[in-house]
């Protein structure tokens, strides 16, 4: 019974703060000051556009299929690895994120990334923790049993449809009253930083 109740729990927190389906997808779509969610199964990435550029980061790599990348750009800055590979698309700068660092507005401490636009900070957690400072929160982690402690600063919390949580993890969310946002292997969910922000979606050509 109690697991029926924690998965009507999750749905009816999953919502979309704005849920905009547009049929295809090329640069001139996609505002500057944008984070882009691209999905592929077991493979996650997080895609920044800037005002001329944009920022790779590979998040669980398992195979590294970049097509969804390529149908946006195929021309990356700078990209960010956990794990050193072989990554086939055009860059001009490579870092592996296994020590704390901070280059221009990403940091990496603690094994938690921040990335920062307009004084907004949106934060990517591979584990637990009890340390939460960002508008906008990413789990990405296989772990069922993964608990981060979350406070009603945050505006929205994204993760996978297929991710499962703990019943701890789900009271959790559910006491802070977050707006929670589901990501899909169909679609690249756009999150806009701007003086506000705006969360959209568009269809995988």
């Amino acid at each position: 019974m109690f697991k029926i109740l924690s998965l009507f729990m999750i749905l009816l927190l999953t919502k979309s703060t704005t849920h905009i389906i547009i049929p295809a997808v090329n640069d001139s779509q996609i505002p500057i000051n944008s984070i882009i969610f691209i999905n592929d199964k077991l493979d996650h990435y997080l895609l920044i556009k800037y005002q001329d550029k944009y920022d790779l980061i590979i998040v669980s790599p398992t195979k590294s299929d970049l097509s969804k990348v390529k149908k946006i750009t195929t021309k990356i800055d700078k990209i960010y690895l956990y794990q050193n590979q072989i990554v086939d698309i055009s860059y001009n700068k490579k870092y592996l994120l296994n020590k704390n660092q901070i280059i221009d507005n990403i940091e990496y401490k603690n094994q938690i990334l921040t990335i920062s636009i307009n004084n907004q900070k949106f934060c990517l957690y591979k584990r637990s923790s009890s340390t939460v400072s960002c508008n906008f929160v990413y789990i990405e982690d296989n772990n069922k049993d993964i608990f981060i402690k979350l406070n009603d600063k945050i505006d929205v919390l994204f993760f996978h449809l297929q991710k499962h949580f703990s019943n701890l993890f789900i009271e959790e969310i559910y006491s802070n009253w977050l707006d929670t946002y589901s990501l899909t292997d169909n679609n690249y969910t756009i999150l806009t930083l701007q003086d506000t922000y705006a969360i959209f979606n568009i269809k995988i050509p």
